[in-house]
């Protein structure tokens, strides 16, 4: 017979836990004189985190507690009722109630951005705003265990760093999360020892309705039926390396950071471009995401593709380039001693767009920071026989005409519409999407390699394929070898 855990046990497991967050950070995450807002849905987990918070009001370990109800409007009949919900349940604990309707619907239509990205945005807009006005201290979250693994796992199916992995953290900014190492099954059992009523959202048990959830309801349960349930504890032992390590790189890049600025005011951030280069690529990422974080406040639009663009631009000694993050609005400038991080302007420059394509160097060393790699360029005499051996291989070398080599060519990624012309098809051009998808490379991937090209077509991509402009003849007396050698790690200038 399986005994369930007495009301004491239950209360006092999630009390101490709850308890134990709100302590484990400097400073802590509440305390005597802070005013929290507790974003509340209605659910177990909000519900259950506001009982807690009611408790410590009553032991005047904290100042004040209001609550907020974001409408997304999303499930009709449902979303008003929670929203009504929520308000009797404050009213009746004497509690101040502030609710907000936002159009989820509209709002994706006109950014383009998926369901569960749209609401998150509103409803941090809308949080951050009552927080404001109501002049609170911070927004509590009832996010709980189960939640940060979930969001880890779509982070890394997203691709993702440490951060990523690392998933929500107990605080973050004026938001704090102090459930977060309560399991979701462990808040519903807490409310329903201690009578707390809940609202059950319905669309949380349809795998279609998101990625959350199949990650919740096939992902995870897949994993630990195949792997056993010490593999989802495996993920959060990682998650916790990941959390200590991004934290130390924050603060240590963030040291770096301030002796690196020449420069700041309401129009930007300037940067030491000399002292940026020497950075290792680690840690170049993560400097251009504060930056970016220090001048909007958010570094949610500073993707893997930006970060990587503007290193590869710095590092093969581009200038009077730029690239431009959608959202937040910024653009990042490189001129010729510094890195400029400023507000993005709708006015006209002469800067070009950085990452679109870099020179090959011939003869001579092309860097490429998106794989990352080089190209090696060398001037030699070779037999057409030599090469018929050369492409037999993984392609990671190839031989060009001297002539060839003599006219504009060009390292850049991959272009819809891009085509080739593969050794052993007579000539017959071939779309370069097609080659990817022949040779299974990922999207991810593809937008990552070098494609060297000229102005009309491709020529080569590193290991995948070279095309028939490149065949060296006998009668060509000299040709360039073209190397490509990957994961080249910084060097210092």
């Amino acid at each position: 017979m399986t005994h369930r855990p007495s009301q004491h046990t239950v209360t006092v497991g999630v009390t101490l836990q709850f308890d134990d967050a709100i302590a484990s950070t400097s400073p802590p995450l509440v305390y005597e004189t802070t005013s929290v807002l507790a974003a509340v849905s209605g659910g177990p987990d909000s519900m259950a985190m506001l009982h807690l918070f009611l408790r410590l009001l009553t032991l005047k370990r904290i100042a004040v507690l209001e609550v907020a109800h974001i409408n997304h409007c999303l499930r009709g009949a449902e979303s008003e009722q929670d929203s009504e919900f929520v308000a009797e349940w404050c009213n009746a604990h004497g509690l101040a109630f502030h609710s907000v309707r936002v159009d989820v619907q509209n709002y994706q239509k006109i950014k383009k951005v998926g369901m569960e990205e749209a609401a998150r945005n509103l409803r941090h807009s809308a949080l951050q705003a009552i927080l404001t006005d109501r002049n609170a201290s911070v927004i509590a979250f009832g996010h709980h265990a189960d939640d940060r693994i979930e969001t880890a796992f779509l982070n890394i199916l997203r691709g993702c760093g440490i951060d990523g992995i690392a998933a929500m953290p107990l605080r973050s900014g004026n938001i704090i999360r102090p459930c977060l190492t309560i399991s979701r099954q462990l808040l519903a059992e807490y409310c329903k020892v201690n009578d707390v009523p809940f609202r059950t959202d319905s669309t949380n048990k349809d795998p279609s309705v998101s990625k959350r959830n199949r990650v919740r309801l096939t992902l995870l349960p897949q994993l630990a039926e195949d792997y056993g349930q010490s593999s989802i504890e495996a993920v959060s032992r990682l998650m916790e390396t990941a959390d200590a390590e991004s934290d130390y790189l924050s603060q240590t890049c963030n040291t770096l950071l301030d002796g690196m600025i020449r420069t700041t005011d309401n129009n930007g951030i300037v940067l030491e471009r000399q002292k940026f280069a020497l950075q290792h690529l680690a840690i170049q990422r993560r400097l251009l995401r504060l930056a970016t974080l220090r001048l909007r406040g958010t570094s949610e639009g500073m993707t893997f593709k930006h970060s990587e663009a503007i290193i590869c631009a710095v590092r093969a000694g581009e200038t009077n380039a730029s690239v431009t993050l959608p959202y937040p609005q910024v653009e990042i400038v490189l001129n010729l001693n510094s890195i400029r991080v400023t507000h993005r302007t709708n006015s006209t420059h002469h800067w070009k767009t950085i990452g679109a394509q870099i020179s090959l160097t011939a003869p001579g060393t092309t860097l490429w920071a998106l794989s990352p790699g080089e190209i090696v360029t060398e001037r030699i005499c070779v037999a057409d026989s030599h090469f018929q051996s050369m492409r037999e291989s993984d392609l990671r070398q190839t031989l060009a005409p001297a002539q060839l080599c003599d006219e504009s060519i060009f390292v850049r990624t991959w272009r819809t519409g891009d085509t080739v012309r593969p050794f052993g098809m007579g000539g017959h051009s071939k779309k370069l999407q097609d080659v990817f998808t022949d040779r299974r490379v990922s999207t991810q991937e593809r937008h990552l390699l070098p494609v060297i090209a000229n102005t009309a077509e491709v020529l080569w991509v590193p290991g995948i394929v070279a095309s028939e402009l490149l065949r060296v003849q006998s009668t060509h007396h000299q040709a360039f070898l073209l190397t490509w050698i990957p994961n080249l790690q910084p060097q210092e200038k």
